[in-house]
Order: C-alpha cells, then structure tokens, then sequence
C-alpha cells in the first residue's frame, strides 16, 4: 500500500481519498498535503459512531456508582469509562449550568493545578436505577416523554462511520 502511495501524484491521492470518504472531509481539507493529513489525523481519531440521548450521562453515572472511591475528578471516570476528558467536563457543566443534581463539586482541588472533586448525590444514583431499569427494558433514556420508545441500539452511526464501512453489528453495546 505504501508503495502505491508513493507512486501516485497529490492529485491523485486526493482523488483516492474524494473516492474513499465521499463528502467527509471539507473540501479546504484538500488545499494543501499538510491540511489533507490534519483531516485525516482527525478522521482517525473519530471513532465512527455517536451516542444516543442520555446515554454518555448513563456512562458517567454508572462510573460515580462502581468505582470504589466515593471522591473522584473526570481523570477517574474517564480512565473508567473510556470517554475523553472533554466529554465528561461538557456534561457535568451542562448539569451544573442546569440544576440537575447528579453530582456535588467538592470545594478543594486535587493537587497543584488539578482538577475539581466531586461525589455522587442522591438524585444521581437514582437517576441512575431509573436509566438502567429503562436500559433494562429496551426502551430510550429520553425521560421527558410519556411513554417510552423501543431502542435496539443506543449509538447511530456517523457520516465517517459510514465512510469507514461500520457496520450496526460494530457499534459497542452498554454494559450493565
């Protein structure tokens, strides 16, 4: 493959790329070789897939639950669930910004420049029961509607999924 590549011109290469992605990548991302490869650096590092509503506050809630230490930073509960950092500190600011909750913020930091502290209230832990008795069911963790729709999945595929050929039968399930 790397002889391939090396035999073919940019403008070939971007064509094999159009070819292989289809609309993915912007069209500024075929401007230059280093612009190419920032977008397909970024491309590799999209996992393909999305999760549905409420399902990455199911992950972290499930974490604040299971893990053995009543204390922990978004460091603890990413390195539990596997969810990037950022993700994580956007739905606790989301929750926090909001009023629900889930979570209490500890007034000390951890360490010299560390991040904040937080610990599991009440109300997240039975938020928690509540979605994973829904989860449980089969039905979605959207709790605003009246009556429950059936899910089989609770990730969608994305438009780089889709380019990347991931299929349903890829996508990761929850783990209960």
């Amino acid at each position: 493959m790397t002889e391939e590549i090396a035999d073919m011109s940019y403008q070939e290469l971007c064509e094999c790329v159009k070819a292989q992605f289809g609309n993915v990548l912007p069209e500024n991302a075929y401007d230059s070789p280093e612009s190419l490869s920032e977008a397909m650096k970024d491309i590799e590092k999209d996992k393909g897939y999305r999760h549905r509503y409420n399902v990455t506050a199911f992950l972290i809630l499930q974490a604040c639950v299971r893990m053995p230490q009543r204390i922990f930073t978004v460091a603890n509960i990413a390195d539990y669930t596997g969810l990037s950092k950022h993700t994580i500190s956007e739905c606790i600011r989301r929750w926090i910004k909001y009023d629900f909750r889930y979570l209490t913020r500890l007034p000390k930091r951890r360490g010299i420049g560390g991040g904040y502290q937080y610990k599991i209230r009440k109300h997240g832990i039975e938020t928690y029961m509540a979605l994973k008795k829904r989860i449980l069911k089969g039905f979605d963790l959207n709790r605003m509607q009246r009556r429950p729709k059936r899910t089989d999945c609770y990730f969608h595929i994305t438009e780089v999924g889709k380019a990347k050929g991931i299929t349903e039968a890829d996508l990761p399930q929850i783990v209960i």
